[in-house]
């Protein structure tokens, strides 16, 4: 809770909580729950008010201080979504001001003899608050981390694991004290290839066999231009290295993927 409690008088030297007072003014004290910046968190506040209602019949002058306590409310929750339940100092001092500067009730026989509200938020509701200010940042820097990873697998993927030379020489050139395990290194790359093939899904192998069919029965010009076709088609979905591959065995006359 707010330690700080602000009673406003509208008029000079008038003491808003004087006995004498509240035989002649509406006194209003009731709770309310406000609106922040944060979705879900709300603030709690507690009003008490005294009103001067000129009419003399109860029942206007129960109807006059209905309609303020709404009217109230109202404003108090347009000026408290704009700060955070972290800022709830913050909301009570700028919502105590604007109940006292600005035209809240517009009505000839109700005036305010004197305004007071007191904000908190629940001590949760601060903490998770700060916990999202804290983690926002921070998750952002790991998510940018992550696509930086990916896009490094990718480049990785394209330009040194789509052909097992360059992948090699790759490999000892990033461990030229570690010659002695260059046949060991080569050995693994073969095997995890050789599991990749292994792995086809049978729409992948029909695929393939289709292309090397059609390759085989045209002219080599005709060939030429298919061969480009599909490669830029492959390029299209991200794939540089099989479309790459793809122009390679079309010129060494292989007819197509395997």
């Amino acid at each position: 809770m707010s330690l700080l409690w602000r009673a406003v008088a509208a008029e000079p030297g008038a003491r808003p909580w004087s006995a004498a007072l509240r035989g002649t003014e509406e006194w209003l004290t009731f709770p309310a729950r406000l609106p922040s910046t944060d979705d879900g968190l709300w603030f709690s506040a507690d009003y008490e008010l005294a009103l001067r209602i000129t009419s003399r019949s109860r029942l206007r002058r129960q109807s006059a201080a209905s309609a303020v306590r709404t009217r109230v409310v109202e404003f108090s929750g347009q000026v408290a979504r704009q700060f955070s339940v972290a800022d709830f100092g913050l909301a009570e001092a700028e919502v105590s001001r604007r109940l006292l500067e600005d035209v809240v009730v517009d009505d000839p026989e109700i005036s305010f003899g004197s305004i007071a509200v007191r904000l908190a938020a629940d001590p949760e509701d601060v903490e998770l608050v700060k916990l999202r200010e804290r983690c926002g940042p921070r998750g952002a820097v790991q998510a940018e981390e992550h696509r930086a990873q990916m896009r490094h697998l990718q480049r990785l993927t394209e330009d040194v694991y789509s052909d097992p030379a360059v992948a090699l020489r790759w490999w000892f050139d990033r461990n030229p004290e570690q010659i002695r395990d260059l046949a060991t290194a080569a050995m693994q790359l073969r095997l995890v290839l050789a599991e990749d093939e292994k792995g086809s899904p049978p729409e992948a192998e029909a695929a393939g066999t289709a292309v090397r069919v059609l390759l085989g029965g045209l002219s080599s010009g005709e060939r030429a231009e298919v061969i480009d076709r599909l490669a830029l088609l492959i390029s299209g979905f991200g794939r540089r290295d099989l479309a790459a591959r793809l122009r390679a065995d079309g010129e060494s006359g292989e007819g197509g993927p395997g």
